[in-house]
């Protein structure tokens, strides 16, 4: 059981969470890959959508692995943060549990914002930018004080509401490829000459960021009953289910639906692609409340992760200690999820999606890099630690050993952080000021 001391109080968070709730909290964080980032994706891959989609699960998988070792192994709140400082030091890990903090307040404010947009198709006045802002800032609000009345709740809505989401994903996918003509020359494929090298290399900029989203899973491992089992259960089911469901959406959408139309809807790309089926109307009506659910997870994760990382980091004395305090009656971190939620809030009054999209992910990237690291070092440092789950496939170099997918790793996360930083600058500019924003608070906490 995780303990907090202070100089008042001896508490903790409340183990409770099932493999099925650790599952259905990863699953509803990634899902909004397809009901946010496709329109955004097929803008800049165009037909070679497909493709660029089944690249980009390639970090997702060495993700999940390596957090099905650490998490299974090291039962602590604060995930990657953890894991990092733990290897590589307190200075580092510092580092990166703020850029970890940075895109779960970015997740926060593109899942509220696009949630609203969604219920905008059949509910007009929501598409009002200032009506659908204040109704964004409202769903922030509403989740906030849900999560502050404990994770369990939290935990059993993203239960009840991925066995809808995998319901109606599937009959989605059954009306696309069993009931609707499918167009082999509707787009034009990878193999054709309209498909050029930079459309791949620009997809995989935005699509490498929407795969990220694992996270929630090892943030709450201080709350699960048995992270033993359900941290390598419930990361790799997750990438799994996550990868087929894009990729089949995806391919589904190249045979039904122009790529141009996808392209030009930044909010509601899967309802474009719906209305293109068999059915397609009553589809579309469907996709529009369950990608609202969905996005109103991925919210709902977003404050979680955010809060648990300032949980910890003030734990730890990087932050200060009033954001580790714990709720007398709910166990919850209310004040690390208060803050949460209102740094959410202000990235979504700008109410801008594109310029969301475009700050989204950099960070997540860059820890994942330094989480490969960590897991080499893990693995000479801490030879003897119990793992209930061990990635196979180790490379020996004089007594060093050397995990292969944490070299693999290395080099897609590396990739992609070169991709987005040469084709996205802004990322890198926004990124810094939050770095900035990040060492003056640490400077003023000395």
């Amino acid at each position: 059981m995780e303990v907090l001391k202070s100089k008042k109080t001896i508490t903790w968070l409340k183990r409770e969470l099932t493999t099925l709730d650790s599952y259905a909290l990863g699953y509803s964080d990634i899902a909004s890959t397809y009901y946010f980032i496709l329109g955004i994706v097929t803008l800049h891959a165009g037909p070679a959508l497909p493709l660029v989609m089944a690249i980009a699960a390639l970090p997702l998988t060495i993700l999940a692995l390596t957090y099905a070792e650490f998490g299974s192994a090291i039962p602590e709140p604060g995930g990657a943060y953890y894991y990092i400082k733990r290897e590589l030091g307190s200075k580092i890990g510092v580092f990166a549990g703020w850029l970890f903090a940075y895109d779960q307040i970015i997740m926060i404010s593109y899942g509220a914002l696009c949630a609203i947009s969604y219920l905008g198709t059949y509910i007009t006045i929501l598409n009002y930018k200032y009506i659908h802002i204040l109704a964004s800032l409202l769903l922030i609000t509403t989740l906030m004080i849900i999560n502050i009345l404990g994770l369990k709740i939290s935990a059993k809505l993203h239960t009840a509401l991925l066995f809808v989401d995998i319901a109606i994903v599937s009959t989605i996918l059954v009306c696309g490829f069993c009931f609707t003509k499918l167009d082999l020359n509707l787009n034009p494929m990878i193999w054709s000459k309209t498909i050029s090298f930079n459309n791949i290399l620009w997809g995989l900029a935005y699509a490498f960021r929407g795969y990220v989203g694992l996270d929630v899973i090892v943030q709450s491992t201080g709350e699960m009953i048995r992270p033993a089992i359900s941290i390598p259960v419930s990361t790799l089911l997750t990438a799994t289910h996550i990868v087929i469901t894009t990729v089949s959406i995806s391919i589904l959408a190249m045979l039904t639906t122009p790529w141009q139309e996808i392209a030009k809807s930044y909010g509601n790309p899967v309802v474009v692609i719906v209305k293109h089926l068999a059915f397609g109307e009553v589809l579309a009506v469907l996709v529009s409340i369950l990608a609202c659910i969905v996005l109103v997870l991925a919210v709902n994760s977003g404050i979680i992760n955010f809060s648990r990382i300032l949980y910890a980091m003030s734990r730890e004395g990087a932050l200060p200690e009033k954001l580790a305090k714990i709720h007398g009656k709910y166990r919850t971190p209310h004040i690390a999820i208060i803050l949460s939620a209102l740094l959410g809030i202000i990235f979504t009054s700008t109410g801008s999606i594109e310029f969301i999209a475009d700050a989204y992910g950099l960070a997540s990237l860059t820890c994942y890099t330094l989480t490969m690291i960590s897991l080499i070092v893990f693995r000479n440092r801490e030879k003897e630690l119990y793992r209930p789950f061990k990635i196979p496939l180790t490379l020996t170099i004089k007594n060093y050993r050397v995990p292969l997918i944490a070299l693999l790793g290395l080099c897609t996360y590396i990739f992609g952080i070169s991709l987005i930083v040469l084709l996205k600058p802004l990322s890198l500019i926004l990124l810094s000021i939050w770095c900035i924003v990040g060492f003056i608070i640490s400077k003023l906490l000395k």
